[in-house]
């Protein structure tokens, strides 16, 4: 199944998703996949860079820079390609940590948040909320202690606000959680907002609309709702058939 589906906001031609152990991107709108985890060697032949020992976990596109993917992976944490997965670069915070989720200020691309911790590792499965200033290349811790319910399954990391102050949201296992601090503090979202806040399958921000996806089950398919005023209020997107099923990503 696709864990992620990205498309860049500057070049809608070029695409990628990920699955379990596997990124293809595309550079003809999606009519043709490459995979990503191939490096092309200078004899003409082909080479495996190692990335398909682990899990992709979410993909997101650049909103400044052309080519340029954010990818969180279980294991080796945050990496990045600058020219539509041709190559990677390694952005994680040491060797013993998994990126769940990673978010970009569509204004300022250099600053980037991640939810990051151990996986496997009951003692360290919580999440952190680390912020990048300098474009991936050094992590701060943002949230140090985490509330209960953001332990140890929250993800999709989502930037709602273009500037300072910083808006961040993310799903939890007991719904969508707002941060109004770029992530210090957190509160639960109400449920009054979002009716399905507990079967939220995927969050995204696309513009200034924001998306959530919900998963399917034996009384309903998956359904898309969007916000407008950054998750205080919902409606329900009309349209998606019945037959879909559950939302894996929206893009």
């Amino acid at each position: 199944a696709v864990a992620s589906l990205a498309l860049s906001p500057l070049d809608p031609e070029k695409l990628a998703y990920g699955t379990d152990f596997l990124v293809r991107c595309s550079d003809d709108g999606g009519a043709s996949w490459r995979p990503a985890y191939t490096a092309r060697r200078t004899d003409g032949k082909s080479s495996t860079i190692g990335l398909e020992t682990t899990c992709v976990k979410e993909i997101v596109a650049d909103p400044q820079r052309r080519g340029r993917f954010l990818c969180a992976f279980l294991d080796i944490g945050a990496w990045t390609t600058s020219d539509n997965g041709e190559t990677f670069e390694a952005k994680f915070v040491n060797d013993h940590h998994s990126c769940f989720s990673i978010a970009q200020s569509p204004a300022e691309p250099d600053l980037v948040w991640q939810l990051a911790g151990s996986h496997g590792r009951v003692a360290d499965a919580s999440r952190r909320v680390l912020v990048s200033r300098d474009g991936c290349r050094s992590w701060q811790p943002v949230l140090k202690d985490p509330p209960e319910w953001m332990h140890p399954k929250c993800r999709d990391l989502v930037c709602l606000t273009d500037r300072a102050p910083y808006r961040l949201a993310c799903l939890t296992v007991r719904g969508v959680a707002t941060s109004a601090d770029g992530g210090e503090t957190w509160s639960l979202l109400s449920t009054n907002a979002l009716p399905v806040a507990a079967r939220v399958s995927r969050l995204k921000r696309l513009g200034e609309t924001i998306y959530a996806g919900t998963a399917a089950n034996d009384r309903a398919g998956g359904a898309i709702w969007k916000s407008l005023d950054r998750g205080v209020t919902w409606t329900k997107v009309e349209g998606l058939p019945a037959s879909a099923g559950g939302v894996s990503d929206i893009a």
